[in-house]
């Protein structure tokens, strides 16, 4: 009796642990989207994951270093974000800027893309220990790849940059299909982001 007694109990905490867990997910997910919409910047930057702060730090390291054969060679989400902070941020912003600051500057300056997000809605999450995925919708149609969560002190993270590494895979495949290069492609989203043609130096360093 007492050991029916006891795993019914664990039952019952293990399944309001991760009831909880999938509450708090997508409590993260709707307060990203808010922010997103509402061009709140700070807001934005704390939920995301360590992996995507990793992944800014990284590139901006890149966008001060690297010289044009570097940049040329990385992927193209890598690629793409070196380019438009070289693009659109000023050297002296740049040069004292996190991962936490450029995603405040990007939120607020809307290089996200309101339209990507406004539509958006779990219809599904599954939670394994300190990970999370969740099945979406757009505008009523099933998105065809997860969104996925890490939990990091005890906060539940968005984790941008594997989205990213999807989306843009199907962006290239586009691409490839297509009568751009990559960087023709990227260079007419530069111009399209601010109306400023990109300027040759964009491929060198900018420290």
């Amino acid at each position: 009796m007492k050991k029916n007694l006891l795993y019914i109990v664990t039952l019952f905490v293990v399944h309001f642990a991760f009831g909880q867990d999938k509450d708090q997910v997508i409590q993260t997910f709707n307060a990203y989207k808010s922010a997103i919409l509402e061009n709140k910047g700070t807001q934005a930057s704390e939920l995301i994951s360590e992996r995507t702060k990793d992944f800014y730090d990284l590139m901006i390291q890149h966008a001060l270093e690297s010289d044009s054969a570097t940049v040329d060679d990385l992927p193209f989400f890598d690629k793409f974000t070196v380019l438009i902070m070289r693009h659109s941020i000023p050297k002296d912003q740049l040069l004292v800027m996190d991962s936490k600051g450029f995603f405040k500057y990007s939120v607020e300056h809307d290089y996200f893309g309101k339209e990507s997000i406004i539509g958006a809605k779990m219809i599904e999450v599954t939670v394994e220990g300190n990970f999370a995925q969740c099945k979406m919708m757009l505008n009523n149609e099933e998105i065809p790849y997860p969104f996925n969560f890490y939990k990091e002190n005890d906060k539940w993270q968005f984790d941008l940059i594997s989205l990213m590494r999807v989306t843009t895979g199907y962006l290239v495949d586009f691409i490839n299909s297509s009568d751009y290069t990559v960087n023709d492609f990227i260079f007419e989203a530069l111009f399209r982001q601010n109306g400023k043609p990109p300027k040759p130096s964009i491929w060198q360093p900018m420290k």
